[in-house]
């Protein structure tokens, strides 16, 4: 067949209206269309740009049969061609498009039309190598690539409490200046490389073979980002899925490596240590104030007891009564099997009375107080915030100190 020139229409191999636009070459059945002038009609008239751009119905099946075979060939000019718009056998002059190696066109009456290796064998990187040449033709044609969006969020816990530090950026659409088919990642396959004034962003899609950690020193060395569409389990069936994947918000898309967000994360991260550096810092002041008063307070009314050890080397003490918390104003918290009245102190402290609960949480609150009175136990505001949402207490109504 003769080189065609720029928007063709000819018949192709039995009776197919065939469309070339210089890059891409498209066909359907003469049942499929009333008129050679118009072979290819578009689903719905969003999808008009692919008809005109690409003379490609959205419906086009990306496999027939399986998942497994191959619809579309590279033939002899770098062209991208469907199997119905070549010649039948070893005539098509077409090559793998991962691999090379020469295919023949199956083009017979009973089963569905596709492409075959010649030597028999079967390519495992073929389908992925057809996915690439697609996108790359279709975000050329449209001019455009959406982004997907990516959560930077950072946390730190510790014994200070939790920091947390929201980002999250949204789905944005760039207009490369440039795309092309380049095989940096693997030598199998062709990834798409999008252009971006001095910048480059790799597209890998990926049916079976994932851009894993291992490719991520590679990836800082290019100094390129990378995107990876995983089709791994859902994989699109027609050429307007693939489409909609492209140019639409879709989880499957997800970022593989960006240097500004790293950059970002990093930054993020520091604020979240300093925040909880602070808080920590606040902590240590408070424990130590709050030791400091109720020391001063017990050697002020003539108890010593705070300084005697008790039993066993810890100052672990248990409530006598739930009426020795019948000393001011508190609060009470409920869970479903435990009862705590919360009492504020001087220098943002707490003081906890147990009325009802296991011993676990006792021994809990001894772990965490900074003083152990012979009725309760003292806490800082953070360590009883942590305390209530780990245990999920919930304040029932103002306490006045007696039994509930």
């Amino acid at each position: 067949m003769a080189r065609l020139n720029s928007l063709q229409r000819f018949q192709g191999a039995n009776g197919f209206l065939c469309t070339y636009n210089g890059s891409f070459v498209a066909c359907r059945t003469a049942r499929q269309s009333s008129s050679i002038e118009d072979p290819v009609t578009p689903e719905s008239p969003s999808d008009d740009w692919m008809r005109k751009s690409l003379a490609i119905s959205p419906s086009t099946a990306l496999h027939v049969a399986s998942p497994s075979t191959l619809t579309f060939a590279v033939d002899a000019s770098g062209v991208l061609r469907h199997v119905d718009a070549v010649a039948n056998g070893k005539a098509c002059g077409c090559v793998c498009p991962a691999c090379k190696e020469p295919v023949i066109a199956r083009q017979g009456a009973l089963r569905s039309h596709s492409f075959a290796h010649d030597s028999g064998a079967e390519c495992r990187w073929a389908q992925e190598a057809v996915l690439h040449h697609l996108a790359q033709h279709l975000i050329a044609a449209r001019g455009e690539f959406l982004l997907p969006g990516a959560d930077l969020s950072v946390k730190r816990f510790g014994t200070a409490g939790l920091i947390h530090e929201p980002y999250t950026l949204g789905p944005q659409m760039i207009r490369p200046a440039e795309v092309r088919l380049e095989p940096l990642l693997f030598l199998q396959r062709p990834n798409v490389i999008l252009t971006l004034g001095e910048r480059h962003l790799i597209v890998a899609i990926a049916l079976t073979h994932k851009v894993g950690p291992s490719k991520l020193p590679r990836l800082k060395e290019l100094g390129h980002a990378a995107i990876q569409i995983n089709l791994t389990c859902d994989r699109p069936t027609s050429v307007g899925a693939l489409a909609a994947l492209l140019f639409g918000d879709d989880p499957r898309k997800t970022w593989v490596y960006n240097a500004k967000h790293d950059a970002l994360r990093a930054n993020l991260m520091q604020r979240c240590e300093t925040r909880y550096q602070a808080m920590a810092q606040a902590e240590m002041e408070a424990r130590s104030l709050t030791q400091l008063a109720v020391s001063m307070s017990r050697v002020a009314s003539g108890d010593r007891s705070s300084s005697q050890p008790f039993a066993g080397g810890t100052r672990f003490s248990l409530p006598e009564s739930p009426a020795q918390a019948n000393e001011s104003q508190g609060l009470r918290y409920k869970s479903r099997s435990a009862v705590l009245v919360a009492y504020p102190v001087a220098y943002g402290a707490i003081r906890v009375s147990v009325l009802g609960g296991p011993v676990s949480m006792r021994r809990e609150l001894e772990r965490e107080s900074i003083a152990l009175l012979p009725d309760s136990y003292l806490l800082a505001k953070p360590a009883w915030y942590s305390f209530t949402r780990r245990h999920g207490l919930r304040l029932d109504v103002p306490w006045d100190g007696g039994l509930p």
